[in-house]
């Protein structure tokens, strides 16, 4: 029996001669990444590791399938699968478009799917979405002839006009006409998040996504988009513009309780571009959870400014358990240049706050923007120290076209690499790449590996499993870091 018919069966999906197209939608086996459009990096190389469930691929799925469509989504490297099983199972269920979600750094290989795709079946329509395709579309479209469209924005309503071709009419799309490659004016955001079906968690292994601690199932709700601040180094602005636009609160608790319901997740990690931004929402939101006593545990993401005691004395009650921030240096001239429009200050304020209400911070800086020097690193490393989070990032920075930074990469003469088919590399004005991968690394071992603090975490794990947990994940980050020759893989963009 094939894929399709066993999954129609299994989830009581009607037959062919109802619905007329049929989608899989693919992360290729190209490595585990994470693969949203604002940040794409290695996952086995964060302080804390663990796959993230595809949500761009199930937010299409709900999206398509409410339009008509049978999908099947298959995550390959969450779930150690090989090429071969792709293109095995695209045989089998011999879909009429493939949809894949790529990222820069695997861009060549992600595309690799489409080739296979085509020779197994060559009037099947390829689809490929990615921050990449925002500036590089027409360039990639050019020289990998074997992908049809590029799928241009956030995943909303458009991706329906793929199933009767209208997307040649829509914006956000670049395509292929004939002998020409045919490229749409920008999408409008959508206002209204909320109008959006929730994501298609029953086409998905929930079983693959665990939490780091506990290793139980996992997921990631989107409460907003968009951004206002302006740091050179993120494509927020480009790919979720730069007005907030949040969910109700009633909407996000919907599919909470959804996941516990119907698939028995409890652990949650609220993303959005800052979460903590609206005050009022984010209290709102967790008296709800609150009231309605709902057993969960989660973790999200803000800036250092945008926390106070209201805000986490909520938080904590509701179930947050950890928060990452973008601290990003611990140098103000640094901060001031990337335009973070924070200061170490409120880094200090931000941290000490989240140890009050026993909350973890998960504190995340940059190393290598290009005036970064072996003074400004070590500053940042010392201030890493001081504020003594629970974990700390050290990441390489990296210029995404489309970003600020990029910009000013090329007008600073400093781009090493600027092909539109690979991911740009650029130097600082004083360091080497080769001695900013070392400084890095310094700054890993001296917070990671004093005594005081190994100890700390494993005696504020309480739980053996999860100390068990830290200390196999610590070692395997450790083993990673002393064996690379770089962790150049290691990227981001907005995280906070």
């Amino acid at each position: 029996m094939s894929i399709y018919r066993r999954m129609s069966r299994s989830l009581g999906i009607r037959s062919r001669a109802v619905l007329s197209k049929r989608v899989f939608l693919v992360v290729p086996p190209t490595g585990l990444y994470l693969r949203e459009d604002r940040c794409q990096s290695v996952i086995e190389t964060h302080a804390i590791s663990f796959a993230r469930p595809p949500m761009v691929l199930a937010q299409a799925a709900a999206v398509l399938r409410d339009a008509g469509a049978d999908c099947v989504i298959r995550d390959y490297p969450a779930s150690g699968k090989a090429w071969d099983a792709f293109e095995r199972e695209f045989a089998e269920l011999d879909p009429d478009i493939l949809f894949i979600n790529v990222t820069g750094p695997t861009l060549r290989e992600d595309l690799r799917a489409c080739a296979i795709a085509k020779s197994i079946k060559p009037e099947v329509l390829t689809v490929a979405k990615g921050a990449y395709l925002f500036m590089y579309d027409k360039e990639v479209l050019g020289a990998f002839s074997d992908l049809d469209v590029a799928y241009r924005g956030e995943v909303d309503f458009r991706v329906k006009t793929l199933l009767d071709g209208s997307f040649q009419a829509t914006g956000g799309f670049t395509f292929r006409s004939g002998n020409q490659i045919v490229r749409n004016g920008d999408a409008d955001y959508l206002a209204d998040l909320d109008l959006l079906p929730f994501p298609a968690r029953e086409l998905l292994d929930n079983t693959l996504y665990l939490s780091p601690e506990t290793r139980k199932p996992l997921t990631v709700i989107q409460t907003a988009r968009g951004c206002p601040y302006q740091c050179i180094f993120c494509l927020v602005p480009r790919v979720s513009g730069t007005r907030l636009r949040r969910r109700s609160v009633e909407s996000v608790l919907g599919e909470v309780q959804q996941c516990v319901q119907r698939f028995g997740i409890r652990e949650f990690y609220f993303n959005a571009d800052t979460f903590t931004l609206d005050r009022d929402w984010v209290i709102e939101l967790c008296k709800s959870i609150v009231e309605r006593r709902l057993p969960i545990r989660w973790g999200c993401n803000s800036r250092v400014d945008t926390l106070d005691e209201a805000r986490l004395e909520w938080m904590k009650r509701a179930g947050c358990h950890i928060i990452t921030l973008g601290v990003e240096s611990g140098d103000q001239s640094m901060l001031n240049r990337m335009r973070k429009g924070i200061t170490l200050e409120q880094s200090r304020r931000a941290v000490s706050l989240c140890r009050d209400f026993g909350i973890d911070s998960y504190m995340f800086f940059i190393i290598g923007l290009p005036w970064e020097t072996r003074e400004t690193v070590r500053r940042s490393i010392e201030f890493a120290l001081e504020l003594d989070g629970d974990f700390a990032e050290f990441i390489l920075a990296r210029c995404f076209p489309g970003t600020q930074l990029h910009r000013l990469c090329d007008q600073l003469g400093i781009l090493l690499q600027d092909d539109p088919l690979s991911e740009p590399r650029f130097r600082c004005l004083e360091l080497s790449q080769e001695e900013v991968v070392e400084l890095q690394r310094e700054c890993f071992r001296r917070f990671h590996l004093r005594p005081r603090y190994i100890l700390s975490r494993l005696l504020k794990a309480r739980d053996p499993r999860i100390a068990m947990n830290y200390a196999i994940a610590g070692l395997s980050k450790l083993r990673g870091y002393l064996t690379r020759s770089g962790v150049a893989g290691q990227a981001q963009s907005g995280r906070r």
